[in-house]
């Protein structure tokens, strides 16, 4: 026989034997002990005697006690006293070491065995019931907030300035059949902790959202809508103030509904109405320093600011529908710098209906040149000239007949325009004058009135001859008011 196969026998057969000798040990060793790696719950009993894994279990099972772990550090300990808690510990353990010992596999050793103890547990239910409904866990506390479950859901990003999908909130609401069947369980396998918190294990123990961030219809919503979100629409009030809709403001108007997107009208429509609104002088009081420099406040009339609310509501619209170049606002998704942020920017001039002197954002009602204005006194039907801020030229007038229809309006006014020559038309009359001053747009001006007794005029002369509205002037006071009014600026009667 060759020397190297009589080697390789002598190798092999003491490879059996040395096996042989380690089973053999094995099985005498463990003969009267648990295998190794064997665990019940926490607990492990490799090597141990039958009676002395009994000892330990006994100990845990007189002091039993189940720790309830849930979301959001949720924490409840059930103990034996609070259900009366008993098991049959002696048979359950007996059981399962009998059904260990039946076969033996040295191969079984390195590998982990947890056993489960079905001990035939009794406990007192409604306790039970009880102890868990008033749980904090279940229904709460000033410590422990209960949060139900949010669907996932598209919202504004104020972080990224654009839509995206904020996952959905899982909360920590228990179902309380799914917890007693959980904690059910646990008990009657002697369990000394279970964490409800994984979903793995148990799936249904908390309510659930219905809608999950990898829904198709949400990805459907946030692609139609975000090209409609991300655009800014601005209005240059003054140099230093510009009024500017931006994306987040753009998704509270806009709805979408069966994959179209529309946008709420009357949002829109209030948006507007409001920054109106803001800047608007017209029919705010006055108040100015007359010829004798008393203080007079004036209400009402139609001179100052206002932005036309037609024209703007047209162009929001307008800009809002306005298709944009979808790299722009994939730029500006990766970097929401200022500068793609401006190639986003709609700007639309801003329209008035009403223009005044000047605005100040301080002081809205400072909209009026205080050193040039025309002042009209009803009371004492005189007129007021000032230039530079002193009174260069006052004479008199007669204003309308006090009764109704015809009395001279109050307020502050502008004057809108000059003709020298007008025919004046009203429901009884159509009076040909020269040198018409318009003040309002319902036919209050200055203008000459040759049929009036200007040689016996008198402070009450209007009460009997009065016009119809307008400040009614001699031949040659209506040329010097003529040539001394400047279109749009201010009027003060009262």
């Amino acid at each position: 026989m060759n020397k190297k196969v009589k080697i390789g026998i002598i190798i092999t057969a003491a490879m059996v034997v040395a096996v042989s000798v380690l089973v053999i040990a094995a099985h005498v060793y463990y003969g009267n002990r648990w295998y190794a790696n064997t665990w019940i719950g926490e607990h492990e009993l490799s090597g141990m005697s039958y009676d002395e894994s009994e000892q330990l279990l006994q100990k845990v099972y007189d002091n039993y006690r189940l720790e309830i772990k849930g979301r959001n550090d949720g924490n409840l300990v059930v103990t034996k006293a609070d259900i009366s808690y008993e098991v049959d510990l002696k048979e359950a353990l007996q059981k399962r070491y009998d059904a260990q010992h039946e076969s033996f596999s040295i191969f079984s050793i390195p590998k982990k065995k947890t056993l489960e103890l079905h001990m035939n547990p009794t406990y007192d239910a409604e306790k039970l019931e009880k102890c868990l409904r008033k749980s904090e866990m279940y229904k709460g506390s000033t410590e422990y907030a209960i949060n139900v479950p949010k669907d996932a859901t598209v919202a504004f990003s104020d972080e990224k300035k654009c839509l995206v999908i904020v996952p959905e909130d899982k909360g920590n609401v228990l179902q309380f059949q799914q917890l007693t069947k959980a904690v059910d369980e646990a008990l009657a396998e002697g369990k000394e902790v279970i964490d409800l918190a994984s979903e793995e294990e148990y799936p249904e123990v908390y309510e659930s959202p219905k809608i999950f961030s990898d829904d198709a219809g949400l990805k459907q919503k946030l692609e139609a809508c975000n090209p409609y979100v991300m655009r800014w629409v601005s209005w240059k009030i003054t140099d230093e103030r510009t009024e500017k809709v931006g994306p987040k403001l753009i998704y509270s108007w806009l709805r979408y509904k069966n994959g179209k997107v529309t946008f709420d009208e009357d949002a829109i429509s209030d948006w507007v109405e409001k920054m109106c609104l803001k800047y608007k002088t017209v029919g705010s009081t006055h108040t100015f320093t007359n010829h004798k420099g008393k203080k007079i406040t004036v209400a009402g009339g139609d001179y100052g600011w206002a932005i036309s609310y037609e024209e703007t509501l047209k162009q929001l619209k307008k800009a809002l529908k306005m298709e944009i170049d979808g790299n722009l606002q994939s730029a500006y998704q990766e970097d929401p710098s200022k500068e793609n942020q401006a190639a986003l920017t709609l700007k639309r001039k801003l329209k008035f209906a009403n223009t005044a002197y000047q605005m100040d954002l301080e002081n809205k009602t400072n909209d009026w040149d205080t050193q040039n204005f025309t002042e009209i006194s009803l009371k004492d039907q005189k007129i007021y000239v000032w230039r530079k801020g002193k009174v260069v030229f006052e004479c008199e007038t007669i204003s309308g007949k006090p009764v109704e229809g015809r009395k001279t309006r109050t307020g502050m006014y502008f004057i809108k325009e000059h003709q020298t020559h007008r025919v004046l038309v009203g429901d009884n009359y159509k009076t040909p004058v020269t040198y018409w001053v318009r003040i309002t747009w319902t036919g209050t001006g200055f203008h000459c009135a040759t049929w009036q007794p200007w040689s016996r005029w008198s402070k009450n002369l209007y009460k009997t001859r009065g016009s119809h509205g307008c400040l009614n002037l001699s031949p040659e006071n209506s040329k010097k008011i003529y040539e001394l009014t400047k279109y749009q600026e201010a009027v003060f009667i009262y």
